[in-house]
């Protein structure tokens, strides 16, 4: 019985190499493998990845050093412009304004005193003026003497007034620095990030430090993806983006690029470029800092003539100088009068023709397989998906192009004609 069941797959998988032999065996031992150019929908996206953030995030610290003393806001939470955050402890802000105080006290108690100084100088300059004057009873050095006492006493008086008004500013500056021990909400929004507890320590030296980070809202957000320097030529404003994010696998979200910024990034020698993605958040699943797998889409066309980009790469297996044989004369088709823009082409094997940006796009040659030998066909290229190219003009839907070629070996080779063999072949 085993015998016969041996004899029996023998024979199928003789059968299946005959009949694959015979599908894509030709003449002169060449097996060809071809697609047919098609008419279909075709869409150029750009993929990358990102990360979802607030579409305006603040930053609340603190101006002045000191220890915490309460908190009034939390994560997630809903707070009003002006509401209170958090306080420090007070104790030191408030010694020191009533120190500031009390030197503004003391620097108004000597400027009256110098007050009374100069009025008592002012009026002994009067007297002896008055006495040399009209009874001759003062002398002269006298009279200056007073005048030079009388300036003086002015000159302190106005040292006075300017040190009343240095303690007064003295004193403003710690009830600011009070006021600022109290820390509000600048905006309404969410809180989404609490940086201290209470009886945590503060010190506002070089830099503020962040006690809080804010939101005005959740029901906007933007993903912020880094696009290749390759690619960034192809992605503008305006364009849809739709992403995915791991919490919501099955789940396509859609956008639009508000924003290409042209500031690079470098990372180990990677250029890219930062393209800002606007989405609607207002069912609130999209959570700031979540990675996003983004595909911004580039062009699409509805009804084009496309081509595998296999065909493309195909280059037949013959020497080069009759490649260049065949593609010399070549006569590039005209593309449409207004194509749409082609952004980054398969690099195509023209044998003697280099895929140029004529005639409103890439040229290219396709192979077919005649009984005579190979025949070049020029095609003008338009967008592609990395899988297909859109085909602007030189060929028709329907036509088959070779997309791979292998010369036979002499010898019946079951491995090898099995694999070229069809799936209908596989299955007898």
């Amino acid at each position: 019985m085993r015998r016969i069941i041996a004899v029996i797959a023998i024979l199928v998988v003789a059968v299946g190499g005959w009949r694959a032999v015979r599908s894509f065996g030709s003449n002169d031992g060449m097996v060809v493998q071809t697609a047919a150019v098609v008419r279909g929908p075709l869409r150029m996206t750009v993929e990358t990845t990102g990360t979802v953030s607030p579409l305006v995030s603040v930053n609340v610290g603190c101006e002045v050093s000191g220890t915490i003393g309460e908190i009034h806001a939390d994560f997630n939470s809903q707070v009003k412009a002006g509401q209170v955050l958090a306080r420090l402890k007070p104790e030191l802000f408030e010694a020191d304004l009533a120190q500031a105080q009390a030197n503004v006290l003391a620097a108004e108690a000597q400027r009256r005193v110098q007050e009374v100084e100069a009025r008592r100088a002012r009026r002994q300059v009067e007297r002896l003026t008055r006495l040399r004057n009209e009874r001759g009873a003062a002398a002269e050095e006298e009279v200056r003497t007073a005048e030079e006492n009388r300036d003086a006493a002015e000159a302190r008086l106005t040292a006075a007034e300017a040190s009343v008004k240095q303690a007064e500013a003295a004193r403003d500056l710690q009830q600011s620095t009070l006021d600022r021990s109290v820390i509000y909400s600048p905006i309404d929004g969410i809180v989404l990030n609490r940086l201290v507890d209470v009886g945590q320590t503060v010190a506002a030296a070089l830099t503020t430090p962040v006690l809080f980070v804010m939101a005005p809202d959740l029901d906007r957000m933007q993903v912020h993806a880094n696009v290749s320097e390759s690619d960034i030529g192809s992605v503008q404003a305006g364009q849809t983006a739709e992403f995915t994010v791991d919490a919501y696998a099955q789940r396509r979200f859609i956008g639009r690029v508000s924003q290409v910024r042209n500031n690079p990034t470098t990372i180990q020698g990677v250029v890219t470029y930062t393209v800002v993605i606007e989405v609607d958040n207002r069912d609130r699943l999209l959570k700031p800092g979540m990675t996003a797998n983004v595909t911004i889409e580039v062009a699409r066309r509805v009804d084009a003539i496309k081509v595998s980009n296999a065909a493309l790469r195909f280059r037949p297996p013959i020497p080069p100088e009759e490649v260049a044989a065949l593609t010399a004369d070549l006569g590039w088709p005209d593309a449409l009068e207004d194509p749409p823009a082609a952004a980054s082409m398969p690099q195509a094997t023209t044998g003697g023709a280099s895929p140029t940006a004529a005639h409103g796009g890439a040229q290219a040659v396709l192979w077919c397989r005649q009984r005579d030998g190979w025949r070049p066909i020029p095609v003008v290229l338009g967008i592609t998906d990395n899988r297909e190219t859109e085909v602007l003009a030189g060929v028709e839907a329907g036509t088959a192009v070779v997309v791979s070629a292998k010369v036979a070996s002499p010898g019946f080779d079951f491995k090898e004609a099995l694999n070229m063999a069809s799936p209908e072949n596989r299955r007898l």
